[in-house]
């Protein structure tokens, strides 16, 4: 998910899924620099951001670890 999007953000949007599903497994994703308004929302060490660009291997090495975790 991206974490800036326009109308609703990707740390607003992963917040009403986790109100739905708690165990949501979210991959954060952006181009940004990650800067303080951006980090309030985003917890480095809970969290997964890939940062762009990123390449399939990345992605798909961490889609691995999420699911079979």
């Amino acid at each position: 998910m991206d974490i800036v999007m326009p109308e609703l953000g990707g740390i607003d949007a992963a917040q009403l899924m986790r109100e739905i599903n708690p165990n949501a497994k979210i991959i954060f994703a952006t181009g940004y620099d990650l800067n303080e308004s951006i980090e309030e929302g985003v917890d480095q060490h809970e969290e997964i951001v890939l940062h762009k660009p990123y390449s399939i291997i990345q992605l798909s090495q961490t889609l691995y670890e999420i699911f079979n975790a």
